[in-house]
C-alpha cells in the first residue's frame, strides 16, 4: 500500500469522526400557502448555506429549541 492511500485513508477516517449533526435558525420563505418560488430561494441562498449561529446538537432534546418556536 502506498502512503498516499493510506494518507486518503485516514483522511476519510478523521472526517467520520469529526462529524456532528448541527442546527441553525433558517430562514422563512414564501407564504405557506402559495408554492415557494424557485427566484425566492434563489434571493436567500446566502443565508440557506450559511452557517450563522450554528450549534451542535449533543442529543435529541438540543433540537427542541429549534423545534418549539414552529409549534407555537
Amino acid at each position: 500500500m502506498t502512503a498516499e492511500i493510506r494518507r486518503r485513508r485516514k483522511t476519510r477516517f478523521n472526517a467520520f469522526i469529526c462529524s456532528a449533526i448541527v442546527c441553525a435558525k433558517g430562514v422563512t420563505i414564501g407564504d405557506g400557502i402559495r408554492p415557494i418560488k424557485p427566484e425566492e430561494i434563489q434571493d436567500n441562498w446566502d443565508v440557506i448555506k450559511g452557517l450563522d449561529g450554528v450549534k451542535p446538537l449533543g442529543s435529541v432534546a438540543d433540537s427542541f429549541e429549534y423545534v418549539m418556536p414552529l409549534l407555537q
